[in-house]
């Protein structure tokens, strides 16, 4: 009888797709129950259900503990979608900023000083690419599309994988 057994890193591959899925499927979810973000009110409560969403499956994907994370995440990400409204222009670098700043103050897998331009910069890069490939620079979104998402989620694979 041939006995097979998994290793954690093979048990673990699914969390990565998972959080690639989390960011368009969030915003969608955030965009059929609130609308467009055109508002502080619909900017807070659309931000804080994505953030919930990639709260979770990030503090997944990344191994970060939950308690701090998910929370934290929730918060910057509310915080950071008011730019949508506020600041349109520059939403994605602020929204970058105010995520990772919050994050940072979740241990996150990297040092605060290394993760928040990281973070930040991978956001902003993610937003670029998404409305290059899919979606108009119109305001309403809270995070960036499919295409935005697997940049993000390979940048976060590879920070995952570095700090092993």
């Amino acid at each position: 009888m041939t006995t097979i057994t998994l290793t954690p890193r093979a048990t673990r591959w699914w969390r990565w797709p998972l959080l690639l899925v989390s960011f368009p499927l969030s915003s969608l979810a955030a965009s059929l129950l609130l609308g467009p973000v055109t508002s502080v009110t619909v900017a807070l409560l659309a931000g804080a259900l994505v953030g919930l969403a990639l709260g979770i499956t990030s503090a997944l994907a990344l191994g970060t503990p939950w308690r701090r994370w998910v929370p934290l995440t929730v918060i910057g990400l509310a915080l950071g979608t008011l730019a949508v409204v506020v600041v349109p222009a520059v939403a994605p670098i602020v929204q970058g900023l105010v995520l990772a700043l919050a994050q940072a103050a979740a241990r996150p897998p990297l040092r605060a000083l290394i993760w928040v331009p990281l973070a930040t910069a991978a956001w902003a890069i993610a937003w670029l690419i998404s409305w290059v490939v899919a979606i108009s620079d119109e305001p309403g979104f809270v995070t960036f599309g499919a295409s935005g998402a697997l940049f993000f989620t390979l940048v976060m694979f590879v920070v995952k994988r570095v700090t092993r």
